[in-house]
């Protein structure tokens, strides 16, 4: 009796802590709202691991919204509401990152003006064109990809966030004590993988070979990102990792409007 009482006490006290890193995580990522009860401002940290969870959440709320509004407006309405939406969701915060990234990536300075610039809460003149860019290639792709209006929503904010889980196990952190190293946890490499074979199985399944490919160009995508932020300052911050999140979503929603038969 008393052995399976202290079983049982035991997985309370082993998921209750899953479940507070999750909702540290929903907070951190989102501006959904939350009882304050829940949060855990002590120990407030985001889990790499539970990053493709927080993209399924987006993604279905985008989708389900992005469905509606597809019945009742034109394709190009439609998809500009899911993606402000997608936006209003995450509170800009990827949006944020992907503009200073530009802003210091594209500034053709060494890496210690690289970083002071990305540290930079102003916006500059690259960091407001990749951002409007970025913005406009969603919506424009997102208004042309047809039947795959729907699951795109669904999967491109989830395969995104799987991607950049990834990169912290690839590179180091270019700014230690930076909010991309002391608020976030990594994920373990067999976590990521677990994650990333079940997406792109669903993607095939519910959504052929292009859904497919389109996961498949995200995780290169963020390879690619990855190597080049080392090239570039030494490693990853939490401005390259929400730039990951937002092109890696550029280019779920770019494969997905082709017109090329596959």
């Amino acid at each position: 009796m008393f052995a399976s009482h202290n079983f049982f006490t035991s997985l309370y006290r082993k998921y209750s802590h899953m479940f507070r890193k999750f909702i540290n995580t929903l907070s951190f990522l989102t501006i959904l709202p939350l009882p304050k009860s829940l949060i855990r401002m002590d120990d407030f940290k985001a889990y790499y691991s539970f990053f493709p969870v927080i993209g399924i959440i987006v993604g279905v709320i985008a989708a389900i919204c992005g469905y509606f509004m597809g019945l009742l407006f034109p394709p190009f309405l439609a998809s500009v509401m899911a993606i402000v939406i997608i936006i209003k969701i995450t509170g800009a915060i990827h949006l944020d990152g992907l503009a200073d990234t530009a802003d210091g990536f594209l500034s053709a300075r060494p890496k210690e003006k690289i970083l002071e610039i990305m540290k930079d809460s102003r916006i500059g003149v690259m960091g407001a064109v990749i951002l409007i860019s970025v913005i406009i290639i969603d919506m424009t792709a997102l208004s042309s990809s047809g039947q795959y209006f729907t699951l795109s929503l669904l999967f491109a904010p989830f395969c995104a966030r799987i991607g950049v889980a990834f990169i912290p196990l690839l590179i180091g952190c270019a700014r230690p004590g930076g909010l991309g190293d002391t608020l976030c946890v990594k994920a373990g490499l067999t976590t990521c993988l677990l994650w990333a074979c079940v997406c792109s199985l669903v993607s095939y399944m519910v959504g052929g070979s292009r859904l497919l490919l389109a996961t498949l160009v995200v995780y290169l995508i963020n390879i690619i990102i990855a190597f080049y932020a080392r090239r570039k300052i030494g490693g990853y911050t939490g401005d390259v990792l929400g730039a990951a999140v937002e092109i890696g979503q550029m280019w779920f929603f770019l494969v997905c409007a082709t017109r090329i038969n596959y």
